[in-house]
């Protein structure tokens, strides 16, 4: 299981993004405090911004350098630069110097693959409910409000017996909260197990940091990266010379890009044909009047 900083890392290695670190050795006492003191002070300049690497799911915290003493290896800093939000940190924590994607711009395309390609390309997380047989109806709430698409249902009639598939039911649809807690709503028109049956209920849910198998989180690691080449090449084109590495030339990221995209592309396609291998899918059937 992943987190966003190690995922991070791992995308900008991915990008060559290795920019100098030093070590923050007695960090600000609050979200206020504007001093410091560092392993290295013959690194730090006035004018400078340097990101703090001990970013979390909200984010990682970016300070601007406005003054150096170098007697006391102090720099005086400002808080919360390029739209950052003050934490406070740990003495010895690891400050890197203007790295080239920074942690909330990678983390907005590791969550920019998340909330969209992976689940358009049908790469999920496959999960398990159990839903109580009503006696009453044939319409049940979703077991949960992130439940996307139905996969498979089955029952198990009695202890000890193979699981029965389940093949007459209706997909998810959209239904008021009102009724549907989830506010969504299936109907299930087979029952193997009596007034007192189960079903397991597979279905596909969108997929979160937490939750990327190793395959899956390759996949991520390479969109993320395409979209940062991506974000960042109408401003290479629009003039090297003020981007910081001039020796990378016009067109140079939207081809790795490119790169990246198609890597992504086959193993979603692997990885999707995987998922289908473990659920089947199955006509769906309504039942008549």
């Amino acid at each position: 299981m992943t987190t966003y900083p190690t995922i991070i890392k791992d995308i900008r290695r991915l990008l060559n993004d290795t920019p100098l670190e030093d070590k923050v050795t007695t960090a600000p006492t609050t979200t206020a405090g504007t001093t410091m003191v560092v392993a290295t002070i013959g690194s730090w300049r006035k004018g400078q911004w340097w990101e703090f690497q001990d970013g979390d799911t909200t984010g990682a915290e970016v300070v601007y350098v406005d003054s150096v003493e170098e007697s006391t290896s102090t720099p005086t800093i400002r808080r919360a630069f390029k739209g950052s939000t003050a934490a406070t940190h740990s003495d010895n924590a690891y400050a890197a110097l203007e790295p080239r994607f920074t942690y909330d711009k990678t983390k907005q395309a590791v969550d920019t693959v998340l909330d969209r390609d992976l689940y358009a390309n049908d790469v999920y997380a496959i999960t398990t409910h159990q839903v109580n047989y009503s006696t009453s109806s044939w319409a049940y709430a979703a077991p949960a409000a992130t439940c996307e698409r139905l996969l498979n249902i089955y029952q198990v009639p009695e202890a000890g017996d193979d699981p029965v598939p389940i093949s007459s039911y209706s997909p998810y649809t959209n239904g008021d909260t009102t009724i549907w807690a989830t506010g969504k709503r299936f109907s299930i028109y087979e029952n193997y197990s009596g007034t007192s049956g189960i079903y397991y209920v597979n279905c596909a849910h969108k997929l979160a940091i937490g939750t990327l198998s190793t395959a899956q989180e390759k996949l991520v690691q390479c969109k993320a990266a395409a979209y940062l080449l991506e974000w960042e090449e109408p401003r290479r084109a629009a003039g090297p010379t003020n981007q910081g590495d001039q020796t990378v030339r016009v067109g140079d990221q939207a081809r790795l890009a490119a790169y990246y995209n198609d890597q992504f592309m086959r193993g979603a396609r692997d990885e999707a044909a995987y998922l289908k291998r473990l659920t089947p899918s199955r006509r769906w059937f309504k039942r008549g009047t």
